[in-house]
C-alpha cells in the first residue's frame, strides 16, 4: 500500500479511522463520490471548515449499530490518504486499511475539482495552523505539530505529484490479481493514455529502478508527444498489477532485465529493441527541463515547474534545477508565505560555491531572505547579485530598502529585531533561570523552568526546541534545529547575536553536543552507545545511510515504534554531534533483528567518520 508511511500513526491511527473503514466497507459499492460520503456522515454541514466539529457527525452501520466520529480533521485526514492511495494505485484495499476488521475488497474514492481544490485548502491549513483545530484537545503541542508535517507531505504528493482526479479506465471491481509470484518491486510509472484513455501499451522499457518502490518498468501508448510528455500531470506511479489488468500481455516481459525496452508491432506482438539504450539526463535533456521551466515561470504555471523538478530525486537534481525549483517557490508564493522562501533557501544554500559570481542565485537567495525578515544577509547577496550585473534596476531597489529597512524603525519587527528583543528579556531573567537550577536539586521545577525559557524564546522564534543544562562551569542552552536545514540559519544568527553579558554565565549552542560515554534514559529503558549495533552504508559524497540495531529496545519497538525511534536518533545526536548528524547522516532506519554482516557500535560512529577525514565540528 504506498500510503503506509502514513497510515497507522496520526493518519489512520484513531478510532475516527476505524468507524470510517467500517462506514465504506458497509456501502457495498466499489466507487464512492466524495460528496456521498461528505453527506452520509454529516461532513457538508461543516462547509469545508473543519477547525471545529460543529454537529454530529455519525452514521448507522447495516448491523444496526450506531457510529461516531469525534473529530472532523481526523476523518478530512484519513480521505486525503485514501484519495492519494487511489490516485497512484486507482483504488485502496479496505483490508489494508485496517487488517483485523475488514476483509479484501478494493474501492475508489473520486472527487470533482471543486472538491480537490477545497481539500488542497483544509490540509493547508491544517497544516500551517494545526493547534487552532478542536483535535488539539486530544495532543499536546508536539505531537499535533508533528501531526501537521504528515499532513503536509501527504497535501504535497496529494496535489504536487498526482496533480488532479482521474477516471481510471480499469474500474477497481474489475481488477483480479494477475501477478500472485511476484515478489519484486512493485511500482512503475505510466501515462495518462493508458491508464485513463485505455489505450494499449504500445512501448514500454525498463530502466535502473528509482527507489525500492520501483521496479523500473515505464509504460507508454507509444504516441504521446514531446510536449506531452514534458507534462507530468499526463504521467503518474501506479503498480505492475494495475497495468498488467488493462495489458495481460505484458506480463511475459516482466522479468526481462534492465535496460530492455520493447515495442508492439503491425500484429499487435511485443518485438524487444536489440540496440535501446537507456533515456539519460544528460546536459541536453537537462536543457530541455530548463527551457520548459522558463516557458512555464513566464506564463506564471508555478506549479508546473515544481511538479517537474521534484519528481526527480534530490541527490540526482543539478544545481541549475535547484536553483529553478527555488525560483518557483519564491515567484509563486506571497510575501506571509515563509515556508516558500524557507524552501528556497534550503534549495539554494548547499549551491553557494558553485553559483558564487551569478547574478541569478545572489539574487534569488536575497529575495529568500528578504521575505524573511532578513534585511542583514539579503543585502549582502543583492549587492553580490549587483556586482554581477550592474546597473540592475530591481536589485538597486531592495538594496536600498534593505539599507532602509536596516536603518529605520519598523512597526512591524523583522528576526533582527524579534532577536534583540529576546535577547533583552533573557538577559533580565537569565538570573532567575540559573536560580531555578541551581536550587532545583530533585527537579521539581522542571516544566516551570523550560516554560519561562520558552517564553522568551517565542519573542524570537515562532516555534523552537531547546535543551537546559550545567557543564560544571556555565549553564548551557542549547538551540536544536531538529534536522531542519533552514531553521539552523536563525539558529546561527541567534546565537552570535547573544550579549557578553550573558555569555559570561552561559554556554549558547546550537545543535545537541558530541558527548563521550553518554547515555539515555526514557522511563525504564536505559541504553548507551554501546548498546546499539550500527551497519554504515555510503550514498554519495560523504553521506551515508545508518542503520541501527538494539536489543534492550526490541520490547518497546513492537508497542511504540515512534519512541524507540525517537531515543535512537536523540543518542545519536548526542554520540555524535547533531550538527555533524545532519551534515552526514543523509538516511537512518531502526531493524528489527541485526544484519549478517559485522557490525560497529554507536559509540565508535565518531571514530568511523573521523577516520574517514571528515570533520565533527560545528
Amino acid at each position: 500500500m504506498y500510503i503506509s508511511k502514513y497510515w497507522g500513526n496520526f493518519i489512520g491511527g484513531s478510532d475516527d479511522s476505524l468507524n470510517l473503514v467500517a462506514f465504506l466497507e458497509d456501502q457495498k459499492k466499489e466507487e464512492i463520490p466524495l460528496s456521498e460520503i461528505f453527506a452520509k456522515i454529516g461532513l457538508d454541514k461543516q462547509n469545508w471548515d473543519f477547525r471545529q466539529t460543529i454537529e454530529y457527525l455519525e452514521f448507522t452501520h447495516s448491523n444496526g449499530v450506531d457510529m461516531d466520529f469525534h473529530f472532523a480533521i481526523d476523518v478530512i485526514t484519513d480521505l486525503a490518504a485514501i484519495l492519494l492511495e487511489c490516485y497512484v494505485n486507482g483504488s485502496v484495499n479496505l483490508h489494508d486499511l485496517d487488517e483485523y476488521n475488514t476483509p479484501s475488497r478494493c474501492i475508489r474514492i473520486t472527487a470533482t475539482p471543486e472538491e480537490h481544490n477545497a481539500m488542497d485548502r483544509t490540509l493547508a491549513d491544517f497544516a500551517q495552523n494545526p493547534l487552532s483545530y478542536d483535535l488539539h484537545e486530544m495532543m499536546d503541542d508536539e505531537e499535533i505539530q508533528e501531526m501537521a508535517r504528515d499532513v503536509e507531505a501527504l497535501r504535497k504528493e496529494l496535489y504536487e505529484s498526482a496533480g488532479r482526479n482521474r477516471q481510471y479506465y480499469v474500474k477497481a471491481e474489475d481488477m483480479k490479481n494477475l501477478l500472485p509470484d511476484w515478489d519484486g518491486a512493485n511500482g512503475c510509472i505510466a501515462t495518462n493514455r493508458i491508464t485513463v484513455e485505455g489505450c494499449k501499451v504500445g512501448y514500454c522499457y525498463r530502466e535502473k529502478p528509482d527507489g525500492d518502490w520501483d521496479s523500473g518498468w515505464r509504460f507508454t501508448a507509444g504516441d504521446e508527444s514531446d510536449a506531452y510528455m514534458d507534462d507530468p500531470s499526463n504521467a503518474g506511479i501506479y503498480t505492475l498489477h494495475s497495468i498488467c489488468n488493462s495489458n495481460p500481455d505484458i506480463i511475459p516481459l516482466l522479468n526481462a532485465p534492465y535496460n530492455s525496452a520493447f515495442v508492439r508491432d503491425e500484429n499487435g506482438i511485443f518485438q524487444q529493441i536489440t540496440d535501446w539504450e537507456a533515456p539519460q539526463s544528460g546536459e541536453e535533456e537537462q536543457m530541455d527541463l530548463l527551457q520548459m521551466c522558463q516557458m512555464w515561470l513566464e506564463d506564471g504555471e508555478y506549479q508546473k515547474i515544481k511538479n517537474a523538478l521534484e519528481q526527480i530525486p534530490a541527490d540526482e537534481r543539478t544545481p541549475e534545477m535547484d536553483s529553478e525549483l527555488a525560483r518557483a517557490y519564491i515567484a509563486g508564493a506571497d510575501a506571509a508565505e515563509r515556508e516558500s522562501f524557507e524552501k528556497a533557501l534550503e534549495l539554494l544554500a548547499p549551491h553557494e560555491a558553485y553559483f558564487a559570481e551569478d547574478h541569478c542565485w545572489n539574487y534569488r537567495i536575497a529575495s529568500a531572505y528578504y521575505y524573511l525578515d532578513q534585511e542583514g544577509p539579503a543585502l549582502r547577496y543583492f549587492e553580490k547579485a549587483l556586482k554581477a550585473r550592474p546597473g540592475d534596476e530591481d536589485t538597486l531597489e531592495y538594496i536600498d530598502d534593505c539599507r532602509r529597512r536596516l536603518s529605520l524603525p519598523r512597526f512591524s519587527k523583522n528576526f533582527r529585531e524579534r532577536t534583540e528583543a529576546a535577547w533583552e528579556k533573557f538577559a533580565e531573567q537569565e538570573a532567575k533561570l540559573r536560580q531555578i537550577m541551581d536550587t532545583d536539586k530533585n527537579q521539581e521545577r522542571g516544566e516551570e523552568l523550560v516554560a519561562k525559557c520558552e517564553e522568551i524564546l517565542h519573542i524570537a522564534f515562532e516555534d523552537i526546541s531547546f535543551e537546559m543544562g550545567f557543564n560544571g562551569e556555565k549553564h548551557e542552552l542549547i538551540l536544536t534545529p531538529e534536522g531542519n536545514k533552514v531553521k539552523l540559519f536563525e539558529l546561527v544568527y541567534f546565537q552570535k547575536h547573544a550579549p557578553k553579558e550573558i555569555l559570561e554565565h552561559w554556554n549558547i549552542l546550537v545543535g545537541r553536543q558530541s558527548v563521550e560515554n553518554i547515555g539515555l534514559r526514557a522511563g525504564e529503558w536505559d541504553i548507551s552507545g554501546d548498546d546499539v549495533q550500527i551497519w554504515l552504508e555510503d550514498i554519495s559524497e560523504n553521506r551515508f545511510a545508518l542503520e541501527t540495531y538494539c536489543e534492550k529496545l526490541l520490547p518497546m519497538l513492537a508497542e511504540e515504534e515512534g519512541r524507540v525511534w525517537w531515543m535512537l536518533t536523540t543518542l545519536t545526536d548526542q554520540v555524535l554531534g547533531e550538527i555533524p548528524h545532519m551534515r552526514y547522516i543523509e538516511a537512518f532506519d531502526v531493524l528489527t533483528e541485526p544484519k549478517e554482516e559485522p557490525a560497529e557500535l554507536l559509540s565508535r560512529l565518531p571514530d568511523i567518520l573521523k577516520e574517514k577525514s571528515l570533520d565533527l565540528s560545528h
